[in-house]
């Protein structure tokens, strides 16, 4: 489990707002690339979901599980790390070690 904080991203002219966020562009590519970096981890380590805040959640096998919109996800690839980005409500956190899953869901 990591956390990270606005250090990890990077704001670009004209912006001034650090995010790791759903945003496309090169500072949100960016941030999570120094995020996963600083978790000796490469960027297609980190799986980022579209959240929505719904009732939504999927299996992710790879880096990227789509354009799915989602608020939680679970796998059971060792390896691959999972995100969830919250700023006014819950991240949770779920493991089962006997069957080797992990899971994150964004309450809120």
């Amino acid at each position: 489990m990591a956390f990270s904080d606005r250090f990890d991203a990077i704001s670009l002219p004209p912006a001034e707002v650090r995010r790791l966020g759903e945003e496309a562009g090169a500072a949100v590519r960016h941030g999570r690339a120094r995020f996963a970096s600083r978790l000796g981890l490469e960027p297609g380590d980190v799986v980022f979901m579209r959240q929505v805040h719904g009732a939504e959640a999927g299996y992710v096998s790879g880096p990227d599980p789509g354009a799915t919109p989602m608020d939680g996800m679970c796998t059971d690839q060792p390896g691959l790390a999972l995100a969830v980005l919250v700023a006014d409500c819950a991240p949770v956190l779920l493991a089962d070690a006997r069957a080797g899953v992990v899971g994150v869901a964004h309450a809120g």
